[in-house]
């Protein structure tokens, strides 16, 4: 059952059509189940960036409310800090006694 649209064998019959069909029907018989694996993730895509955004932004604002104390270093302070720390210098760390 050839169209007569390539006298050569070359045009539209049947066979070939219900070969496309088939392999088409195969292709979407593997992708089917992919698809609906994958639904749900797609579904809830925006309100999952959503909540990224409002972590990324509480994030920021936690940054910019924490405020670390300076403390004004004299040279009183660092006589105290001189005395409170004590150097070791015996030659460096011993791994083995």
């Amino acid at each position: 059952m050839n169209f007569g649209l390539n006298g050569l064998g070359g045009g539209l019959s049947f066979m070939r059509i219900l070969g496309s069909i088939s392999k088409t029907l195969g292709i979407v018989r593997q992708v089917a189940p992919l698809y609906q694996n994958v639904k749900p993730l797609l579904s809830k895509a925006p309100q999952f960036l959503a909540r990224i955004n409002s972590l990324r932004g509480m994030a920021q604002t936690s940054r910019s409310n924490l405020a670390l104390p300076v403390k004004n270093v004299t040279n009183s302070n660092l006589k105290e800090l001189e005395n409170i720390v004590t150097y070791q210098s015996d030659g460096g760390p011993v791994f083995f006694q």
